[in-house]
């Protein structure tokens, strides 16, 4: 089905059934999948490689991390940034935020006492 990890303002205004009715949304779901992978392989690199070549011309030290693997990863890869401890697992603590999906708050205290570790 499709993914709605990220939100892609436009694509979807006006369309209030696809959140709906799977009959609907079924024939657009591989193009917005398709979308989505478009997006975050290509413009979100883009980006993060501005803001590190501005800080490297300007020497400013970068320090970064990131909740999601690839780009965490990508990250790693890349000459001029120090990088910060990654955020932790979901299923590093059993407990969830008010919507029952989203990382609690002991994740992100655990995970300001790894980056403070690290300053």
């Amino acid at each position: 089905m499709i993914n709605f990890e990220y939100v892609i303002s436009g694509m979807t205004m006006g369309m209030s059934d696809m959140y709906n009715k799977v009959e609907v949304l079924e024939p657009y779901a591989d193009t917005f999948n398709e979308k989505v992978t478009h997006i975050d392989n290509k413009y979100s690199k883009t980006f993060l490689n501005k803001i590190i070549n501005y800080c490297k011309v300007n020497n400013v030290k970068l320090s970064v991390s990131s909740w999601d693997e690839e780009v965490y990863h990508y990250l790693q890869s890349q000459d001029h940034v120090t990088m910060l401890g990654q955020f932790p697992e979901l299923s590093l603590f059993t407990e969830r935020a008010d919507d029952g999906r989203h990382p609690h708050r002991k994740h992100y205290q655990y995970f300001v006492n790894e980056i403070v570790k690290t300053l």
